[in-house]
């Protein structure tokens, strides 16, 4: 008899009130972790997402949420502490650490100036939880700086600025990230970062040392340094 090929990893749904919603998703479809975009969310819709994590097979949910809608982070505490009592590990943004307490907050592995070790030991310190999300990130910033997310650019974008400027690549310790400045002019000028298997493999070593058990990682990010990364 032929075994079915079960397919595991990530599905991603979306709240409105009490009603769980998402693509139409074959019933075979088993995965890791439900990922709930739960802004539109309140608290009855727990039932909708523990009976989708029991058809699935899920042990994991991520209440993911737009940092600047203070207005769900109760919502949020409420939805997690329920699910944590159903046995179900929660994970949720960062920012709302302090209203979901059952839940694992997932800080971003990057940052764009100062020591990143210095930045995940005070997280460490702070929560009694911590994961991580490890992104393959690429990013432009002008000179002077004023945002420290930076301006996303695509491969090709960066390989674009590398010609034009025929620029000179370098990996930087503290931010476990490569980079390099151009300067065209003095009106304009500024730095890229960027991630490659090294660097990704460097963060999740910084983690693991620093004792983060949950890592998450974006397939469609790393799909092709996937082989190259130490894991």
């Amino acid at each position: 008899m032929a075994h079915r090929k079960e397919k595991r990893g990530l599905l991603s749904y979306y709240a409105r009130g009490n009603t769980l919603m998402c693509e139409k998703l074959s019933p075979e479809i088993s995965a890791d972790i439900l990922v709930v975009s739960a802004d539109g969310a309140d608290v009855h819709i727990t039932p909708s997402i523990y009976d989708e994590c029991r058809r699935r097979g899920c042990r994991s949910v991520f209440l993911d949420a737009n940092e600047e809608n203070l207005a769900c982070a109760a919502t949020l505490g409420e939805i997690a502490a329920s699910l944590s009592r159903r046995g179900i590990s929660v994970f949720c943004p960062l920012a709302f650490a302090e209203t979901c307490s059952e839940a694992t907050p997932v800080a971003e592995c990057s940052v764009s100036g100062g020591e990143l070790s210095e930045y995940l030991a005070y997280l460490s310190r702070t929560h009694r939880r911590l994961a991580l999300s490890v992104t393959c990130r690429c990013a432009v910033f002008s000179m002077p700086v004023f945002s420290s997310s930076g301006r996303e650019i695509s491969p090709r974008e960066l390989r674009n600025l590398r010609d034009r400027y025929g620029a000179q690549c370098f990996f930087s310790p503290q931010l476990l990230s490569n980079y390099f400045i151009f300067s065209s002019d003095p009106d304009t000028s500024g730095f890229v970062l960027y991630d490659d298997a090294r660097t990704v493999s460097e963060k999740i070593r910084l983690a693991r040392r620093l004792g983060i058990e949950n890592i998450f990682l974006a397939y469609r990010e790393i799909a092709d340094i996937f082989e190259d990364i130490i894991l």
